[in-house]
């Protein structure tokens, strides 16, 4: 399969990577932006690198190739939604944004400890591979299904299910042992 991919053209291999690929980097590009036409200019972006560096992929359909368009995908839609965040935004994530109005309206004490629990939960999604952070994210901030989410990432649903499980009980144990140490 490697020296058959290998002996198509350039501009073959690439009609294929993106035939194969662009639904699902669309879809991932737009969990990030949520806007359509930046999540198309990310997968755009992030296809002018791929063709870029072409030589370094070595197979259609592996989890090699799939995981390095994942990585490139995901740098074009962060920088996409990094050059639109300058001010608050960088603060508090858009989907806080109706939580927050809530309490501001409630009491200015309960925004700053809603924004404390955020950091705190940020801190400890930092300490879980990238691989789980995706898959909690995609679940719970998204609403991804298990085989949406298998197929970004190519894997099996099974798979995803347990180790969002898994990750969600080490996430909640880790939240619960530094919620009692900043009690004590």
């Amino acid at each position: 399969m490697f020296f058959l991919f290998m002996t198509i053209s350039n501009d073959d291999r690439f009609d294929l990577l993106y035939e194969q690929y662009h639904r699902a980097m669309y879809r991932l590009a737009l969990s990030v932006l949520r806007q359509p036409q930046l999540a198309e200019d990310a997968v755009q972006n992030a296809f002018l690198r791929v063709f870029q560096n072409l030589d370094k992929i070595e197979a259609i359909d592996c989890s090699k190739t799939r995981a390095y368009l994942i990585v490139i995908v995901r740098r074009e839609s962060f920088k996409l939604y990094n050059q639109g965040q300058r001010d608050m935004a960088n603060l508090v994530d858009v989907d806080d944004a109706p939580i927050l109005e809530t309490l501001v309206a409630h009491s200015p004490e309960m925004l700053f400890d809603h924004l404390d629990e955020v950091h705190r939960l940020r801190g400890i999604l930092s300490t879980l591979s990238e691989t789980d952070q995706y898959l909690l994210i995609g679940k719970y901030a998204y609403g991804y299904q298990y085989r949406d989410l298998a197929l970004l990432l190519g894997m099996s649903e099974k798979n995803v299910s347990v180790r969002i499980t898994r990750a969600r009980q080490r996430l909640v144990a880790q939240f619960s042992t530094k919620e009692g140490s900043d009690n004590a």
